[in-house]
């Protein structure tokens, strides 16, 4: 355990042997028997199993136990104790709504972006198909001004082109109106 604004970690002598002020141990609550004969670390396992005490636990338990019941705290432990949980709670609130802003705003920027590149993606399709179709175009002029001039037979126009002579002829009467 560390001090808040130092981080120093927070130690306490006993008997001049400095001590970690906090020792964790991990309960496998799932690997406690009912039938246990262990007296010692029985009341502790029901202690933290929530379970009820089989014999009378020693004092350190009790005190642990008292502390727990919300109903023996004074008016002042209660208070403390809400205005904590209202902190507690309203920190995780703040950090929903952080998260939830993060998350719109970078979905924003997202289909900013998409937008951005899809526009521009086409504009570079539409000037290739509109170039294609200029060239396409120009070519289909061309022919069929030849062709009408008598320069260009229909069939060889129409070969330039990938048509039958048949289609050839009806956009040639069309061109002409």
């Amino acid at each position: 355990m560390r001090e808040d604004s130092t981080g120093e970690v927070l130690t306490i002598t006993n008997n001049g042997q400095e001590n970690h002020l906090v020792k964790m141990a991990f309960l496998e609550l799932r690997k406690y028997r009912e039938t246990s004969k262990d007296k010692v670390r029985k009341p502790w396992l029901e202690f933290f199993g929530n379970k009820p005490f089989t014999q009378q636990p020693e004092r350190a338990i009790s005190q642990a136990d008292q502390l727990l019941d919300y109903k023996s705290w004074s008016e002042e432990d209660r208070k403390m104790f809400s205005e904590q949980r209202r902190r507690e709670e309203q920190a995780m609130l703040a950090q929903d709504y952080a998260l939830e802003q993060a998350e719109e705003k970078g979905l924003e920027r997202g289909l900013e972006r998409g937008r951005a590149e899809g526009i521009e993606q086409g504009i570079e399709k539409g000037l290739e198909q509109g170039l294609e179709r200029g060239k396409v175009e120009g070519s289909l002029s061309m022919l069929l001004n030849l062709v009408h001039q008598g320069l260009l037979t229909s069939e060889v126009a129409s070969q330039q082109l990938g048509m039958t002579v048949a289609e050839f002829e009806v956009l040639l009467k069309d061109h002409h109106k």
